[in-house]
């Protein structure tokens, strides 16, 4: 929205390229650097004997990277997304094994959980707004689909025929 009321030239195309360079590597470094925060927490504090604390400190830890992105103005999704992959390599590890299975199981659950919401909010939505449908439009959609899908059906048939049995 920062350059909605602007005309397309090649300054601006540059200036929100760099935006988004810039929001994306300060996002990418404050996530990264939570993640090693929880890892180095969790390898040299004893926290082992405390299962919940270890998965509520997991989960407090990728959060704050979330906030952090967020009041600095970058992206908050990107932040929690590379805290994520780093604790998912380094930290679960230093985790004892009753808080792996409980961090596995409560992101599981929550995983579960935001995609049954937003499933049946799409449901919903379709029901709840006025739609105009163009019938047109729909075959277009439904033709791209599937000829975007027929490399796979050639593909398949392809290695079936070469692949030794």
């Amino acid at each position: 929205l920062l350059f909605e009321s602007s005309s397309l030239t090649w300054g601006t195309f540059v200036t929100a390229a760099l935006l988004f360079v810039y929001v994306f590597v300060g996002s990418l470094i404050v996530g990264v650097a939570f993640g090693v925060l929880s890892c180095l927490l969790f390898k040299y504090a004893d926290l082992h004997h405390f299962a919940v604390l270890e998965g509520a400190l997991l989960v407090s830890y990728s959060y704050a990277g979330y906030l952090m992105c967020e009041g600095l103005g970058l992206s908050g999704i990107v932040g929690i997304l590379f805290t994520g992959i780093v604790n998912a390599h380094y930290t679960l590890e230093n985790l004892s094994l009753a808080s792996q299975k409980i961090v596995s199981h409560m992101f599981e659950t929550i995983a579960l959980l935001s995609e049954t919401f937003l499933f049946v909010y799409l449901g919903l939505a379709v029901f709840a707004f006025a739609h105009e449908y163009d019938g047109g439009m729909i075959g277009v959609s439904l033709v791209a689909v599937l000829l975007g899908r027929t490399h796979v059906f050639l593909f398949s048939a392809v290695i079936n025929c070469v692949r030794r049995p």
